[in-house]
């Protein structure tokens, strides 16, 4: 997978960065991947116009600091570790481990993780129409932020 560049042939998820920012989230990004993929990981960042302070990008899979910790739980233990307010996920058994920690989590809706459930665990989907899933993504942005606000 590495030698073929799947890793930096990768499309960008339909995740809007400007709904994040404009509603003052501070970004951080915490990969699954391995850290000998950073430089590539970065380049694909940097290629696809995504902006990310390199002291905000964690990577948490094998050979990484977090390698002790069990899989699932890698993501969050720095979650919590950062205080996030929110966290974007695509892994089902990851979300709900973030989500058991009192953070809210965005999970990707895919036919691998319709299993999970839980309070604090919002699904967003829509691939085809992006003007609903930024809509989407944007609302429960929006909900969030009002939460931690009235705390």
């Amino acid at each position: 997978l590495i030698d073929n560049g799947f890793f930096t042939e990768l499309n960008k998820l339909p995740i809007c960065s400007y709904v994040i920012n404009k509603n003052g989230f501070e970004k951080y990004y915490i990969t699954s991947r391995r850290p000998f993929l950073k430089e590539q990981t970065i380049d694909w960042l940097e290629n696809h116009g995504i902006d990310f302070e390199h002291e905000k990008l964690y990577f948490v899979g094998t050979g990484s600091e977090f390698e002790n910790i069990e899989r699932f739980k890698r993501k969050a233990y720095l979650a919590k570790q950062l205080k996030l307010d929110c966290f974007i996920e695509d892994e089902g058994e990851v979300a709900y481990e973030i989500a058991m920690l009192e953070i809210p989590v965005i999970l990707f809706n895919y036919p691998w993780n319709q299993h999970i459930s839980h309070k604090n665990i919002y699904r967003v989907g829509h691939w085809n129409d992006k003007c609903s899933y930024w809509r989407e993504t944007e609302n429960i942005l929006k909900k969030i932020s009002l939460y931690h606000k009235k705390q």
